[in-house]
């Protein structure tokens, strides 16, 4: 299974366009990479800015961008992408270091002309997997603890739906993906955890549909 790539950002000091700004110009005046900057996908946002280093990487293509955070004016998104990742596929430990390959360099120069301490925010590996609260994360091990990860039985049917039935009383938002992605880090195969997600997000569904008189949603593709 594929590692969850981190959603990497800044706090910035400055507005975001202008920590941009700043940026491009720390890294133009460095040296070490060649510069862009691309139009906003909206007309109220700051364009993109991307870094490409001219240091060799075993990653084809390596590039990385900044962007302001659609939803926070006090942050800035950070991203890396390559044409070609070595080794593949990409893991979360190789896509944190290419982030820091690719911003360390610009990061101290912007602090050093600036006075700050501005640095990447970057998520552990378990804050990336999908996030139970305490009680509903007790009634999913207690679940998957006990079931035969190969074919349900009875006892196995009576402790999923109890995990539905406190999902759903208590609103606790899980998607069909992020069920079917812990089932398989709980050992189940991929047919099996599928099957036993869209369980989920089906008996979900008619309880709401029951209790609240709402229209069933179509069902969320993996």
């Amino acid at each position: 299974m594929r590692d969850r790539l981190p959603v990497i950002s800044i706090k910035v000091d400055v507005a975001p366009v202008e920590f941009l700004h700043r940026m491009e110009q720390a890294a133009r005046k460095g040296g070490e990479y060649v510069v862009e900057r691309h139009p906003p996908v909206k007309r109220d946002e700051g364009s993109d800015l991307k870094l490409k280093p001219l240091i060799v990487t075993p990653h084809k293509g390596l590039t990385g961008w900044l962007r302001p955070a659609p939803d926070d004016g006090k942050r800035v998104l950070v991203g890396v992408e390559a044409a070609t990742w070595s080794p593949e596929p990409l893991t979360y430990n190789i896509y944190v270091q290419a982030a820091h390959h690719v911003f360390q360099s610009v990061l101290q120069a912007y602090n050093r002309v600036y006075g700050t301490s501005r640095r990447l925010n970057i998520p552990s590996r378990e804050e990336t997997e999908p996030y139970l609260p305490e009680i509903a994360r007790e009634r999913f091990y207690e679940f998957v603890g006990l079931a035969d990860k190969k074919g349900l039985d009875n006892e196995d049917w009576s402790r999923l739906y109890g995990f539905i039935w406190h999902c759903t009383t208590y609103n606790v938002e899980l998607s069909l993906r992020d069920l079917d992605r812990l089932l398989r880090l709980s050992g189940f195969d991929d047919a099996h955890a599928r099957q036993v997600a869209t369980i989920f997000t089906e008996g979900r569904t008619m309880l709401l549909h029951k209790w609240r008189g709402k229209k069933p949603d179509d069902t969320e593709e993996v």
